[in-house]
């Protein structure tokens, strides 16, 4: 039996996404919010992933015990993410559970006292998992090369979880100020799917979501996303490692353009599925890499293709050039009629396992609603997927070439020298 998916508008602005299922002994609730470290200035850069983490501290009812010790005891299960668009908590429970962890979890998100113990603590823990993050040359070289991308577009440009320095100079007053502005209603989706009526899930919001559903509120006034001037960007660091971790970017669709599903089928077959273009030529063919693939990161305002490379030192200049003839040898020639049928085939096969991942399928639905005004079907993404032609492919290669691009790379000696020619190039071609 297919599954309904309702929607509402709470009276605060905020939307409700419920995809019922008959068949689930549980419920999965994510609550989201649609603003991230893309919200944050300067002066704040880090607040959206402290704040995170400081909603699973103590709140007005519960103490950072109780809130675990009490949603262990209904055998619920919660966690967060934040990214640069979209800030997410999520709760899993069996059914008959959900009224209490609900409870719960409203408390935790109505209700938070940022208490200054707490949060020196939890800086703390955010200043060792930034330390984790630049221990690791691939998440190194992916910082560089984002970074640089998005030099130009300042709501971007700047890691999620910010810098040790952003971190420690933030207050409870700034999680505060964050959560007051940006966790109103028209930037919430309150996303569940289960075996639950909207108007029992609708009682439950209104108790224990109160806050968020029924009180009226213009929020932010939106502003105008800043312009990007077009440019090439190049970042070499030099970290002593066996080998290199290479990261190319190239500017492409943000997530409301049409070219979005072009995109999907063009990085099958460049470089994300093991039969694409870089995979069976760096890889299997030449054997110069570790790893390679490509995929396209579609920001709610911006968005790019991006090319990973693990590769030895003496190995950095053979995949820089394999990379750039593989994606002319696209826009040149094309690709064939069996490459966009095994693409369409190989994500059409991902989407479908990926339905069995209940808070994934929460969180697309809500940003189906939020970016689009509707969810979409299978059947409406099939249909997006068959029209795409091999012209299509080609010209999205083409699109590429011409477009901001940047590359990083992390390993021993790194020099920008050793990164400009494929980028220069670039620039005589246009």
């Amino acid at each position: 039996m297919k599954n309904k998916i309702i929607t509402m508008t709470c009276p605060s602005g905020a939307r409700v996404v419920l995809e019922k299922d008959e068949n689930a002994p549980y419920v999965v609730f994510v609550f989201n919010v649609f603003k991230g470290a893309g919200a944050e200035t300067p002066e704040n850069f880090g607040v959206a992933h402290l704040l995170e983490h400081m909603i699973f501290k103590s709140n007005k009812k519960y103490n950072k015990f109780e809130v675990y010790e009490q949603m262990d005891a209904l055998g619920g299960r919660t966690n967060a993410s934040t990214s640069t668009d979209i800030t997410s908590y999520n709760l899993r429970c069996l059914r008959e559970s959900f009224e209490g962890c609900a409870e719960i979890f409203g408390q935790m998100l109505s209700n938070p006292l940022f208490l200054e113990d707490e949060l020196e603590d939890e800086k703390n823990v955010v200043v060792e998992e930034i330390s984790g993050h630049f221990d690791d040359p691939a998440q190194t070289a992916f910082d560089g090369m984002h970074l640089a991308m998005m030099s130009n577009f300042v709501p971007y440009a700047h890691r999620v979880s910010g810098t040790k320095e952003d971190v420690q100079k933030l207050t409870s007053n700034d999680l505060r100020a964050f959560m007051d502005k940006h966790y109103v209603g028209k930037n919430i989706t309150f996303s569940v799917v289960g075996n639950i009526d909207l108007e029992e899930l609708s009682n439950i919001l209104h108790q224990h979501f109160g806050k968020y559903f029924d009180n009226k509120s213009l929020g932010e006034v939106e502003k105008e996303p800043a312009s990007i001037t077009p440019q090439n960007q190049i970042v070499a660091i030099s970290r002593d490692t066996k080998q290199v971790e290479l990261f190319i970017g190239f500017e492409g669709p943000n997530a409301k353009e049409d070219d979005g599903f072009t995109a999907i089928i063009f990085n099958r077959i460049f470089g994300l599925d093991d039969s694409s273009r870089l995979y069976a030529n760096l890889r299997t063919k030449l054997g110069f890499v570790y790893n390679i693939y490509s995929v396209h990161y579609p920001y709610y305002e911006f968005g790019y293709t991006m090319v990973e490379a693990g590769v030895s030192p003496q190995n950095l200049e053979k995949a820089k050039n394999e990379i750039f003839k593989n994606l002319n040898d696209i826009a040149e020639n094309g690709v064939t009629d069996e490459e966009i049928a095994r693409a369409r085939l190989t994500y059409k096969t991902q989407r479908a396992f990926n339905k069995d991942n209940r808070i994934s399928v929460c969180r697309n639905n809500a940003e189906d609603d939020y970016l689009y005004g509707h969810i979409f079907t299978n059947e409406e993404v099939n249909a997006k997927l068959d029209a795409i032609t091999k012209e299509d492919i080609q010209k999205f290669a083409q699109k590429l070439l011409r477009s901001r691009i940047a590359i990083c790379a992390c390993g021993p000696n790194i020099k920008e020298e050793q990164l400009k020619i494929n980028v220069c190039q670039q620039d005589s071609e246009k």
